[in-house]
């Protein structure tokens, strides 16, 4: 977990995501209110305000995927951001949840990925969690 700040901004750094069966690449987000410090210096989550999945633009997706370890990856294969399930239903809310990413070092993808989004967050719709199925039954449905 990363805190804000007073604005609502954060950021980290991380590795760029894989894949696995059946789905696209993408990063899993939610947003909590009222978290702790626990007594074993971890996060406690605190109520659930939203879960989203942020995507990764295709062409930049096939561009990283071309160097080790990403191209080492053959026992499944990926699955196109148009064909995601998850991705589909997240856009139907008029989301737009593939991240902007440009270069790292402003030349090539191949030397590091900076993503970026600006997420709106419905503060009073608190829920656990999601029920959404990333393989829908209709599969040509976002074609």
């Amino acid at each position: 977990m990363w805190p804000t700040d007073e604005k609502g901004v954060t950021s980290f750094t991380s590795i760029f995501p894989g894949f696995y069966t059946n789905r696209a690449i993408h990063i899993h987000v939610q947003v909590h209110t009222n978290w702790s410090i626990t007594s074993n210096g971890t996060i406690g989550a605190g109520r659930t305000v939203n879960t989203a999945q942020l995507f990764v633009n295709e062409d930049v997706a096939t561009e990283i995927m071309a160097v080790p370890p990403y191209s080492h990856h053959t026992q499944i294969q990926r699955k196109p951001v148009s064909e995601d399930g998850v991705y589909y239903e997240e856009s139907l809310t008029g989301a737009m949840a593939i991240m902007d990413t440009e270069p790292l070092d402003g030349q090539d993808y191949r030397n590091g990925v900076l993503g970026y989004i600006t997420l709106g967050v419905d503060t009073t719709a608190i829920h656990n969690g999601t029920t959404e199925d990333p393989n829908p039954p209709y599969p040509n449905r976002w074609k």
